[in-house]
């Protein structure tokens, strides 16, 4: 009867004022906004209107069916996961008896790694930039593309986080943002040159605006590859994976905490393999 009405709509929005308490202390914007983009979708394909308990394993199974045929399965793997999130979150409140998720198996998909190639690189290194900004969002993406530094560690880099070692190297050591996980990248002579270039202050500018710009190089220096402030970091570890360091040095240089996250990397150029071969 009366008292166990309780809409879809209203189990997301419980769901989400709580997320939205979490934003910055264990829950990052992006996260939250894509929740938001789950609650859109599913509410194209089940009206926000009717009562939790409609929400029964054919909807579930209709609702996937209805992602894979529009994303990638790492995209709507994701999107599933965060829906089963929401969902346990109505069991746990007793809002729903049966779990509507139980014998879906989501396909999480392989992401599929995108990184640039030398050739690439030195496109966007030589090509003239006719402003300041675009110019500093370069550098800025060489340098990730160069240390595999994500772009929050760069942001927050400061003056006193180049150091050098016996040998003259100069290195950044420090802990990921993110995850607190110890990073230590030695920079290469290209990305002394660009830390010095800005005297070793970077001119960061918000993680979007950045990725807005990079969209703008991409389409001058014509390359096919989406440019994006994660595309650099892979860059870097594919590279120096392709130089014959270890995944486990690479884990170090990327500040995982085991290597199960660097082997995401490992894709050998075919150019290595071919180099490799011939040195046989």
């Amino acid at each position: 009867g009366c008292c166990n009405s309780y809409t879809i709509e209203q189990m997301f929005s419980d769901y989400l004022s709580l997320a939205r308490k979490k934003i910055g202390n264990g829950l990052t914007l992006g996260v939250y906004k894509k929740y938001e983009l789950v609650r859109d979708r599913f509410f194209e394909h089940i009206s926000s209107k009717k009562q939790v308990t409609e929400i029964s394993h054919a909807v579930i199974a209709g609702f996937y069916a209805d992602l894979t045929s529009k994303y990638e399965d790492s995209t709507s793997g994701g999107m599933m996961t965060r829906l089963k999130t929401v969902i346990k979150f109505a069991i746990s409140n007793g809002k729903l008896q049966k779990d509507p998720f139980a014998d879906v198996r989501i396909n999480k998909g392989e992401k599929e790694v995108e990184f640039l190639t030398e050739s690439e690189i030195a496109v966007i290194r030589l090509k003239k930039m006719h402003t300041e900004r675009l110019e500093k969002v370069r550098d800025l993406f060489l340098f990730q593309c160069f240390t595999g530094l994500a772009y929050v560690d760069l942001a927050e880099l400061r003056k006193e986080d180049y150091q050098k070692n016996d040998l003259g190297q100069v290195y950044i050591r420090k802990k990921r943002s993110k995850t607190g996980v110890v990073f230590t990248t030695v920079l290469f002579e290209d990305a002394i040159k660009i830390a010095e270039k800005y005297g070793y202050e970077l001119p960061v500018l918000s993680n979007q605006k950045y990725n807005t710009y990079l969209k703008e190089i991409q389409d001058i220096c014509s390359i096919k590859k989406p440019l994006h402030t994660h595309i650099g970091r892979h860059t870097c570890a594919t590279y120096l994976l392709n130089k014959g360091l270890s995944l486990d040095v690479v884990a170090k240089v990327l500040g995982h905490s085991n290597t199960k996250q660097t082997k995401h990397y490992a894709r050998l150029l075919d150019q290595t393999v071919f180099n490799a071969v011939a040195n046989i």
